[in-house]
């Protein structure tokens, strides 16, 4: 199957969510088909508008399979010449409408995965952006939606959120994201019983990672406890002194494993998150979870079996679940072991088989 991916590739390891499942679905599927993933000259500041028109270079190469950043004559040409029957965008890119326009003219079957519905995010967290950016992102957005034979969300909640701002596809189906093999091969380490320790991961300056509701619930908590924020910048504030608190910066898979191991808990305080990968990272790693409702990736979890579900804003709900595991490592140990049960059929070959299967029944109608 000649499939290509349109979207943002990255060849660093420290990957946003988006970027990480357009990468591992790229190594699942060159496996077994040809793929080709076209990115684009992204960075404003590094590349120049000749680049962004007819730039094209080839920046990884496996087999019959390729990443290529390309400008947009390039991109058209690609579309127009080569018989690809499935073209996947897998992260939300303006240079992808292209994709969705020329499709009447090729014929090859369209696939959106949506991440994030921009209306909602734009409406609820980036006011501030210029009105020109946010309707042209919208406009972009409802195009993609307006032409896809498929749209997978990777939550039921980016799905009704989508329905919320009136979208509508053809067809849709939700495709939970995966994890890496390395959090299901890490060992627990935590240094002693009475040691105990959460991790919080995400921007603390984006506020739908609710990063200032998680800091109000740390500084009224009573007991030790030590605090791990993964973040690329830190914050200055005093905390009581029962709080630990250190600060690392984000890391690839191979050292997130590692610290995952040596945490009781990973706390997800966002006011909205489509799903989070390092939400189920952490879950492989046996990290029992607490997340806000507002998290995809809750659909996963069972209230008090495999981990919690809290209200966004909730300090004391949130406060009162770290108090009672604190006190219950037995309790704890058990919601750890079946965490990482939950997570066993979410490796990332398990994601791109699913998403094989899809094309597969949509070549055939």
């Amino acid at each position: 199957m000649n499939i290509l991916l349109v979207g943002s590739y990255e060849q660093s390891e420290v990957l946003t969510g988006p970027q990480k499942f357009a990468k591992r679905l790229f190594q699942q599927l060159q496996s077994s088909h040809s793929v080709t993933f076209i990115t684009y000259f992204q960075d404003g500041t590094k590349y120049s508008r000749w680049s962004k028109i007819f730039g094209h270079e080839i920046i990884e190469q496996y087999n019959q399979s390729q990443v290529i950043r390309c400008g947009l004559l390039p991109f058209v040409l690609l579309l127009l010449i080569r018989p690809f029957v499935i073209v996947h965008i897998v992260t939300f890119e303006r240079f992808a409408l292209l994709a969705a326009l020329l499709r009447s003219m090729k014929r090859y079957t369209l696939v959106y995965t949506c991440h994030g519905v921009i209306a909602f995010e734009y409406r609820q967290f980036y006011q501030h952006l210029p009105k020109r950016i946010k309707m042209t992102g919208q406009w972009i957005e409802k195009k993609l939606f307006q032409y896809a034979d498929t749209v997978a969300f990777v939550s039921a909640l980016e799905m009704r959120s989508a329905q919320a701002e009136g979208y509508h596809a053809v067809r849709y189906t939700i495709m939970h994201n995966g994890v890496d093999e390395i959090f299901y091969s890490s060992e627990r380490n935590i240094v002693s019983e009475n040691h105990f320790s959460l991790v919080f991961v995400g921007n603390i300056h984006k506020k739908e990672k609710g990063f200032s509701f998680f800091v109000e619930a740390l500084k009224s908590y009573k007991k030790e406890i030590e605090v791990t924020i993964v973040s690329v910048e830190k914050i200055e504030q005093v905390f009581p002194s029962n709080i630990h608190l250190s600060f690392v910066r984000p890391m690839d898979a191979g050292s997130l494993a590692k610290l995952f191991q040596k945490h009781d808990l990973y706390i997800s305080a966002s006011a909205y998150d489509s799903f989070s990968i390092t939400a189920a990272e952490a879950m492989a790693s046996g990290a029992v979870p607490i997340v806000t409702s507002t998290t995809g990736i809750a659909e996963l979890i069972s209230h008090g079996i495999n981990g919690f579900i809290i209200e966004y804003g909730d300090s004391g709900q949130l406060c009162n679940i770290i108090s009672m595991l604190q006190n219950n490592r037995i309790l704890l140990n058990e919601l750890s072991k079946n965490t990482q049960t939950t997570s066993a059929h979410h490796t990332w070959m398990h994601v791109a088989q699913e998403y094989d299967r899809m094309y597969q029944c949509l070549l055939q109608d």
